[in-house]
Parts: C-alpha cells; sequence; structure tokens
C-alpha cells in the first residue's frame, strides 16, 4: 500500500461510484484533514484501506509526539488491521510537538469526532467510534472520553497516565448521572495520576470491588449486575481491564489488536435522555448470510437470518424485511433492532436489505445510503429491490406467503411507508421506526401525498423528542410534524375511523384506530422522552403486531377475520 499522504479533492462532483461496490469508500490510502478548534488550525490523518464500505466502524488514535504518521501507521500494524477488520483509521496528533494533557487538547480529539461525522469524504456513523492512545497520547484520550462520554464507545491507552489529568477529572461532572465506558489501559508506571483515573471510570461504569484477571488482562472490573437505574436500551457491560507493562508501549501491534478484541464487543446507541451501552450483535457470529443479486445495473445486498428450530423445520414461516436508516447499513439494522432474537423466539426469518445511494448535498461524496435515493440522475427503483429479495427469500426458503411484513427505522421506516403503498399486495403489515409519511424524489425528502390501494395493518412507533418526524406543539393529537400527520390521517380516513382508543403503559401512549368491525388498523405509539433512535424491544412489539394479520389471494385478514 502506497502510504504517501495526500489530500481529497475540493469537489466529489465527478466521482462516481462502483455499480458492482456503489457503498465502498471512494477513496483509497493516507489523507491529511485539517479543522478549527479553539481558535487554531490542526492536523489530523485517515487512513482508508482497500475495499471499505460505508459505515464502519472507526479507532482515533492519538499519536506519540514523537512519531511519524506513516511510520507508525506500518510498525503499528494499524494497516493490517484495518484491512482485515475493515476499520477506518484515524491518526491524531499533537500541536508543536507534544500533547497537553491539562485538558486542551480533548477539545481537539472531541472536534476530530465531529469532523468525521461530516460525510465530505467517506460514510461514518456515530454508534462505533473509539479512541486508543499511545505514549503521551495516553492522557488526552482519556480525557476526551471523559469531556464528551456519550459519544465515543470506548478507550484503551498504553502510556503513562500524567498528573495534570488530576486537576482535569475533578471538573468532569454529569447532571444526569454516571456514563458507561469501556475502558482498557496497559500501564508502564502506576501513579496517583493512574490511580485516580481508575477510581473515576470505575465510578461511571458502577463497578464492584470483585476483581478479575484474563484474557490478556491482569485485572479486570466488571460492572455491578444489580441496576437500579433500569433504561430501555442501556445494558451493563462496561468493563475495565488493566494490564501492566514492561516498558513504554511495548509490542505495539500486538497490544493494539488486543484493544481492539475489547473494544468492539460494544457500540453506543441512542436512548431516553442520552446514549446508552449495548454488547454488539454482530450477525456472522449469529449465523446470519450475505447474499447479492443485480438490478438495474448495481449490486444489491442483503443478510438473512434463519433460526435454527426454523432451519431444521418442514413448514412454512413468516418473512419479516427489516431496513436501515440512512448512512446505515444491513449489519447496523441487524445491530440496532436485535431482530434475530425476535425471529428466535417467534420463528420467523428476517432479512436485512441495503439500501441505494445518493448525494446528501453539494459537498457530500454521491453514495450515502438512503432508500430511493439515486446515482447519476437515475433513481433507485427500492421497492422493486425488496420485492425481488422477497421473491428471493420465497424461492430458497419455506415462506408463508400471507404473512410477510416490513418494518425500518428512520429512512427503513419511510421506506416502510413506501411499500404500505406500492406493494400492499404484497404486505399484510408494516411497522415504521421513527420514520413515516415521506417519501424521496431524486434524493430530497418530501411530504407525501399518497394512500394504499388496499388496507394493510400500519403502526408507528416514535419517540416524543424525535426531532424528525415529532412536534410536541403541533395542533394534531399525535404529537407529529404536521406533513406526517396529515399522511397518517390520508391513511386513517382510507380504512378505519378517525377516531381512536387510547391507553398508556411504561412511558408508552397508544392510540388505536379501528375500522367499523373493529379491527386495529392503525396504531401510534409515542414512546416518552425517546430521541430518533430503534431500540430492540419494538422488534418484539413490532413482530406482536404483525402476527395478527395476514393477507390471502389479496385480501387483509386479522385473526382469521376478513378485513
Amino acid at each position: 500500500m502506497n502510504l504517501t499522504i495526500r489530500h481529497f479533492p475540493a469537489s466529489s462532483a465527478d466521482i462516481q461510484p462502483d455499480p458492482g461496490k456503489m457503498h465502498n469508500c471512494l477513496f483509497t490510502g493516507l489523507y491529511e484533514e485539517e479543522i478549527e478548534v479553539n481558535s487554531k488550525t490542526r492536523r489530523f490523518y485517515i487512513y482508508l484501506a482497500p475495499d471499505l464500505t460505508a459505515s464502519r466502524p472507526v479507532l482515533v488514535t492519538a499519536l506519540p509526539s514523537d512519531a511519524d504518521p506513516v511510520q507508525f501507521l506500518r510498525e503499528s500494524g494499524l494497516t493490517e488491521l484495518a484491512a482485515e477488520e475493515k476499520l477506518y483509521v484515524i491518526l491524531a496528533v499533537p500541536d508543536n510537538g507534544g500533547w497537553d494533557t491539562a485538558g486542551r487538547d480533548a477539545d481537539y480529539l472531541n472536534a476530530v469526532y465531529k469532523k468525521i461525522l461530516g460525510r465530505e469524504h467517506y460514510i461514518l456513523v456515530q454508534e462505533c467510534i473509539y479512541l486508543i492512545g499511545v505514549g503521551d497520547g495516553s492522557t488526552p484520550v482519556h480525557e476526551a472520553a471523559a469531556k464528551m462520554p456519550e459519544n465515543w464507545s470506548g478507550v484503551a491507552s498504553t502510556g503513562t497516565i500524567c498528573e495534570e489529568i488530576t486537576d482535569f477529572l475533578h471538573t468532569q461532572a454529569f447532571a444526569d448521572g454516571p456514563v458507561q465506558m469501556p475502558v482498557y489501559m496497559a500501564l508502564p508506571v502506576e501513579n496517583r495520576a493512574s490511580d485516580r483515573l481508575l477510581a473515576y471510570w470505575q465510578a461511571q461504569n458502577r463497578t464492584t470491588s470483585e476483581t478479575y484477571s484474563g484474557e490478556g488482562a491482569d485485572l479486570i472490573f466488571r460492572p455491578s449486575p444489580v441496576n437500579r437505574q433500569f433504561s430501555i436500551n442501556d445494558v451493563q457491560v462496561s468493563e475495565i481491564r488493566l494490564t501492566y507493562e514492561t516498558s513504554e508501549y511495548s509490542d505495539l501491534q500486538r497490544t493494539i489488536r488486543r484493544f481492539w478484541q475489547f473494544l468492539k464487543k460494544n457500540r453506543r446507541h441512542r436512548g431516553i435522555a442520552r446514549k446508552h451501552m449495548r454488547p454488539y450483535t454482530d450477525w456472522r457470529e449469529y449465523g446470519a448470510e450475505e447474499y447479492s443479486t443485480e438490478i438495474d445495473g448495481y449490486t444489491r445486498t442483503w443478510l438473512e437470518y434463519v433460526p435454527e428450530s426454523v432451519r431444521n423445520g418442514n413448514t412454512e414461516v413468516p418473512l419479516v424485511v427489516v431496513m436501515h436508516g440512512r448512512t446505515q447499513s444491513s449489519e447496523i439494522i441487524f445491530d440496532l433492532t436485535s431482530m434475530a432474537w425476535a425471529a428466535e423466539q417467534f420463528g420467523f426469518i428476517a432479512v436485512f436489505p441495503r439500501a441505494g445511494i445518493y448525494r446528501m448535498s453539494e459537498n457530500s461524496v454521491p453514495n450515502v445510503p438512503l432508500w430511493q435515493g439515486n446515482c447519476a440522475g437515475k433513481n433507485f427503483d427500492d421497492v422493486k429491490f425488496i420485492r425481488t429479495v422477497v421473491s428471493e427469500e420465497e424461492r430458497r426458503r419455506k415462506i408463508d406467503h400471507s404473512r410477510i411484513y416490513a418494518c425500518g427505522f428512520s429512512s427503513g421506516g419511510c421506506m416502510s411507508y413506501d411499500l404500505g403503498i406500492q406493494a400492499s399486495d404484497l404486505f399484510a403489515a408494516i411497522c415504521c421506526f421513527s420514520g413515516f409519511g415521506v417519501r424521496y424524489h431524486n434524493g430530497i425528502r418530501e411530504d407525501d401525498t399518497h394512500t394504499p390501494v388496499r388496507p394493510i395493518g400500519t403502526k408507528l412507533i416514535v419517540g416524543a423528542e424525535d426531532n424528525a418526524f415529532a412536534d410536541t406543539q403541533a395542533d394534531n393529537p399525535y404529537g407529529l410534524q404536521d406533513g406526517v400527520s396529515k399522511a397518517l390521517m390520508r391513511w386513517v380516513e382510507a380504512f378505519s375511523s378517525t377516531e381512536y382508543s387510547e391507553y398508556s403503559v411504561g412511558g408508552k401512549r397508544y392510540k388505536v384506530h379501528m375500522n367499523q368491525r373493529g379491527i386495529p388498523m392503525v396504531t401510534v405509539c409515542t414512546v416518552d422522552d425517546m430521541p430518533h433512535a430503534v431500540y430492540p424491544s419494538e422488534s418484539f412489539e413490532a413482530y406482536e403486531f404483525f402476527c395478527q394479520f395476514s393477507r390471502i389471494d389479496g385480501e387483509l385478514y386479522y385473526m382469521g377475520r376478513k378485513v
């Protein structure tokens, strides 16, 4: 690999993706970027491995002060790790030859975090961005993680912790209480600063006093299994690991790989009041498979999850299509929704298609993932793609054609809505997670004016704090943005009563519209305090709604009754 430092072009307007690999990063190699922080221009570097796709995890590495970026990439093994694990690698460097360890370089590292989410030259997502500090870069990574804990998904360091961190940590208090952070420290010297840092992270992670060892660590501190501050999307998983090195960041390649194996286990997701931590659900480890087909000149892919009980059975089972949000991927929605767990419990097959692409803005690359997007002036027919996925699954598996359902988050929720309009002959019910009433034309979001041509079971789950679709000040009973509410009312008027039954449970408020036969055709669930997000519990709620509906010979049935 040529590691000559390059600069991104001023415009990506003339760059087009490969139709066979449209989600691949459009650049490869080592690039220098600039950011403004605290009235100064600072540099950082990004290494883009070959065949890197959008929406993959990111390692932000704070280099030692005396390190050359190119030499460090070669000697640290990061190029090999990036290629094997499909990682974006960021190299953060100090200003004027040395790191500031009193907290000011935390602003620089956090500015890097914000910059790399800009979608100008590559597509990253917030869920899986991790920090590693090497040598005197160790102290600032912990300071950055402490200063912006709800964004980083984990931090690791190999090097001495500087005394200045003691005063810095006294300034870090969070009104909503502790924030989980997986931490791994390789310490050549144990001192007052490292003891103070350990105590800080122990408090954040609510670890027990009991210690363990193993997996390359001398000491492991685990979170308490008792958690009285229950949150629907948060799991107490953040360990702290310590290992003692004989010298400053010895055996760097081995250490970084050990860090990565630890860090990649968890990811941070949006939750009530803050971002939460959950174990990462890797589709490969769960036995899901990837398939592809060519449609309109583009290679389209999807993941398929088949529970063992279904794989070994001979009966026809339901099929659930699960669609990701803008900038996301099949593997991310597999993780976010935990739909595989619901498939195991209820006995259905789940598929996770990958969206088309579009150019998000004049300065962005042209392959931002989006349903019903466009490329080179040509719109993607994602309804045709989803129909093809269903057809392929029916050819390959024993699918109950009367029980095919669709759901999705954000842009994927809007795609579920679109399928309700354009494919209501195929789907018996849809569930939209934080997305409804919007269609995309040439990649531009527009309020919609269409309704299904036939009745379809419909559920919308949306957060009261969802700034993309909710509006608590709006003049409608749902607390939805005006265009979304109008689209919902068109569906309500098409096949149910405009009056609704209402009830609340566990921070969720339901409005249920029934038709003249008492069949609940449209349900709106508003989740208190929830932002623009999707939670694993929604997968179970969606399927419990789905399984009441079936479509036989084009006619919709509810619990065996013809709608």
